[in-house]
């Protein structure tokens, strides 16, 4: 039932995302590949930095052309010199990443990308917004040797992971928001699992060495606890360099300028 809910606001681009603007940068493919589609933009030779980027709820693999944040992401690349790494977004539409098997299907679909796109080396970075950010921890928990850095902007993250984290509602769509990833960890292999407990024990430490957490003070799905809890566990972890920004914002912006560096900049 949730899921059929969850569809409908998608299809009336109600949802767990930033509002749309125009982008000037199109991708060079969209396409689709063994369920997943996608979209490549193609970066400057001058970097070997590849960014998959997962998407917000009702969001699509046209994301990256179309959310305002990216799009100053660019401007602040460009204006700064900043060769612009290769960019590919990745959607299964209406899916919440809580399975092992999610992510086994994504890494599978990294090998055939690079292998049928890159010529080089890639210094890949997971950067995800809302569920996306989500999508992006879990990715990067289940392998951690896949990702050098990570950006995720208020990731959704139960209220129920944030230990200490007030019972009450903090915006409209919060039981909403709460409802839809309560069905789906439910139908998980282990629907008690907290993957922000596996950080001060180890969970990142080995190829990802660069994490920036963004939170929303007037986040109104709830998030922002559980995103100020997530960034607390990170710190414990002496291999990451973890980085935190709160902004007064609602759910959910990003500042541009630290943001495209930790994208793009060294």
């Amino acid at each position: 039932m949730i899921s059929a809910i969850a569809q409908f606001l998608a299809n009336v681009s109600i949802g767990l995302m930033s509002p749309f603007a125009s982008h000037h940068t199109p991708p060079t493919e969209c396409a689709s590949h063994d369920k997943i589609e996608y979209c490549y933009y193609k970066g400057d030779s001058a970097t070997h930095k590849v960014i998959y980027f997962n998407h917000g709820f009702g969001n699509d693999q046209k994301g990256w052309t179309v959310n305002p944040v990216e799009a100053r992401i660019e401007d602040y690349w460009t204006a700064h010199n900043i060769p612009h790494p290769t960019v590919v977004t990745i959607s299964k539409q209406i899916w919440w990443y809580t399975e092992k098997a999610q992510g086994d299907e994504l890494t599978q679909f990294v090998k055939w990308f690079e292998s049928t796109h890159i010529s080089f080396e890639p210094d890949r970075i997971v950067y995800g917004d809302s569920m996306g950010g989500h999508n992006s921890y879990r990715w990067a928990l289940d392998y951690p040797d896949l990702f050098s850095r990570m950006a995720l902007i208020c990731p959704a993250l139960p209220r129920y992971w944030a230990p200490n984290s007030p019972g009450w509602v903090q915006g409209a769509y919060e039981p909403f928001a709460n409802m839809l990833i309560s069905e789906y960890y439910n139908s998980s292999s282990d629907p008690k699992f907290n993957p922000i407990n596996a950080i001060p024990s180890g969970g990142l430490a080995n190829a990802v060495k660069r994490v920036h957490v963004i939170a929303a003070t007037n986040d109104q799905f709830g998030f922002h606890d559980s995103d100020v809890a997530l960034f607390e566990a990170l710190k414990k972890n002496p291999a990451v360099n973890a980085t935190f920004e709160e902004q007064a914002i609602n759910h959910c912006d990003a500042d541009s300028a630290q943001l495209a560096e930790i994208l793009g900049g060294n």
